[in-house]
Order: C-alpha cells, then structure tokens, then sequence
C-alpha cells in the first residue's frame, strides 16, 4: 500500500489559500506536516492592533501595510511568523464533502481517505482504459457495473479533488 501511494503521491493541499497547492506528497505524514505548519495556525500581530491572521503571507502584509515604520525584522516578528497552532479540538468542514471534522488528527484521516480513494480510483480507472488489469481475463459486464455503481457517487467529487490537484 505505501509502495503504490509513493509511486502515485496522492497528498496534495486543498487549502484555498495555499500557496504550495500543486505540490504532491509522497507520504501522508509529509502533508499532515505542511497542513499542520501551514494551516493549522493562527498568526497575530505582535504590535499594538493584535490583529489574528490567516497566514504567514497575510502577516507580513498587514505588518509592512500597517506598521511599516517599525522594524519588521524585530525578534516579536520573528516569533509571530511562527504562528501558534490551533487548538485541537478546532472544528472544520471537508471542501470536498462538506463534513464536519473535529481538530487536525480527524481533518487529515478524513482529507488522507479522500486522497487515497481517489488515487486509487484514477488507477483503476486508467487500467481499465488501457486494458493493464484485464489482460489475461475477461472481466464479466455484471462485474464491470458492479464497480461503477461503487464509485458513481463520487464522480463530482472526484472532479473536484482533480481540479484542486491540477
């Protein structure tokens, strides 16, 4: 399993505001870790206004817009660019199915599956194009529709999670 998820580096970003998003991921641990330091955080101001921010793009932007008479290279700076994780139990919701997911670990189980799932499906699907899988055997008609009543909901996700990858 982890030979053909490293073959097909099904891990990539679906944050919108990401930007990395056309990188793919070997492992699952490599994206939990880009998720985790590039979106699982929260970014504050470290100047007077205490603004919280979205990301480390959007801090350096506010800092330079609206403090740019204080020195951004200042230690309080360095120290905000780091972030501050969010806290475990932060609820979000799945862009591709819109469900709701409880804290980073049940974000990335649930985004993983979704990854693998497709990655997989994108496999069988181009093996039974260029008839790979099926070389040595038939496979009955009853067998093929069986597998695509399987995955026949996941056709507008799939083109979704295609279109984040792209």
């Amino acid at each position: 399993r982890r030979h053909v998820f490293g073959d097909l580096k099904p891990y990539v970003c679906i944050e919108p505001d990401c930007k990395t998003a056309k990188t793919h991921y070997t492992t699952r641990q490599e994206w939990v870790n880009h998720v985790e330091s590039q979106h699982w955080r929260s970014w504050f101001c470290p100047f007077e206004c205490n603004e919280t921010l979205l990301s480390v793009r959007m801090l350096k932007e506010h800092i330079d817009n609206a403090h740019d008479t204080l020195r951004s290279e200042s230690y309080e700076v360095e120290k905000a660019l780091r972030g501050i994780p969010h806290a475990s139990e932060t609820v979000s919701i799945c862009l591709l199915c819109q469900e709701q997911l409880s804290g980073l670990r049940d974000y990335t189980r649930h985004i993983g599956r979704h990854h693998e799932e497709v990655a997989l499906l994108a496999l069988r699907h181009h093996k039974d194009n260029y008839g790979v899988e099926n070389s040595d055997k038939e496979v009955s008609s009853s067998s093929k529709r069986s597998q695509q009543d399987e995955y026949s909901g996941w056709d507008q996700n799939v083109s979704m999670h295609i279109e984040w990858c792209l």
